[in-house]
């Protein structure tokens, strides 16, 4: 299912693999209760100050790494309305700024959300189009409501701050487009986890996707194309698998909208492309 999203509780896993190969490859959130700080956080959305906030939480990783999911601790403060839902993104830095640039995946969620700041509770992203992260530089995780149109206070979340040291952040006035920032914030929390960016791992987290999104009948045939990218990449045939893998793109391609819903045959293409062209950088 696209954009799988889920509550976790406070014994969420915020170390080691799991049964999808992913681990954790940046998190500022402590590894006892509690998991950040329950009082402080950064308004998202309405308030009755006037304005319509978003925040953005830059981070770095040690090594390239496919996007798999991300962890926010948000949860619901409005005394008035329902909540209307939030959107949530990974962003490149822009260009030559230490701010929030290009979209590179971005969520849309709208509930439910926790109620309480001490509740422990994260709300967990799927990505399901597996952006490729490189190492050394900075990524945003941006979140803003989804409304800018409700009046002030009615849809007002908080984002708490983490209680492990980490700063820096940006926050704007008007959902993303002109941003303050500042290095000394306390960074909101924030847990990611990846999956290794190689071309074999990406075409196994491919195979995983095509697997869950897809009908049986669907999905049969694609896994037997992808199995046979990996047999090539496994015997170090890397210009087999490429022929393979562009084949892939095209049967998808030319089932987008058909057999294959177009959301999830452009997160699967996105995601080839991005393994083919590691392919042919080897």
């Amino acid at each position: 299912m696209k954009h799988t999203i889920l509550i976790a509780l406070t014994l969420f896993s915020l170390t080691g693999a799991s049964a999808q190969g992913q681990t954790t490859i940046f998190s500022n959130c402590n590894t006892s209760v509690p998991l950040w700080d329950y009082y402080m956080g950064y308004a998202i959305g309405t308030t009755i100050t006037g304005g319509n906030y978003g925040f953005a939480a830059p981070f770095t990783i040690q090594s390239r790494q496919y996007l798999y999911s991300f962890e926010l601790p948000v949860w619901f403060e409005s005394s008035s309305g329902q909540p209307q839902g939030i959107i949530v993104s990974i962003n490149e830095s822009a260009e030559g700024t230490l701010e929030p640039g290009g979209t590179l995946e971005s969520i849309q969620y709208p509930g439910p959300f926790p109620t309480s700041n001490t509740s422990g509770t994260a709300i967990i992203f799927n990505s399901s189009r597996h952006p490729l992260l490189t190492d050394g530089n900075t990524y945003w995780i941006v979140a803003k409501t989804v409304d800018a149109t409700l009046p002030t206070g009615q849809d007002t979340y908080i984002w708490n701050q983490n209680n492990t040291g980490g700063t820096g952040g940006c926050e704007s006035y008007d959902r993303g487009t002109n941003w303050s920032c500042n290095s000394g914030w306390t960074t909101p929390a924030v847990n990611v986890s990846g999956v290794p960016g190689t071309p074999e791992a990406g075409v196994q987290l491919l195979i995983d996707d095509v697997r869950a999104d897809l009908e049986p009948h669907v999905a049969t045939s694609l896994v037997a194309i992808l199995s046979s990218v990996l047999r090539s990449l496994d015997s170090a045939n890397d210009n087999a698998a490429l022929r393979v893998l562009l084949a892939f793109i095209d049967v998808v391609s030319a089932q987008r909208g058909k057999r294959i819903p177009a959301p999830e045959a452009d997160d699967m293409i996105a995601l080839a492309s991005s393994i083919a062209e590691q392919i042919q950088a080897r």
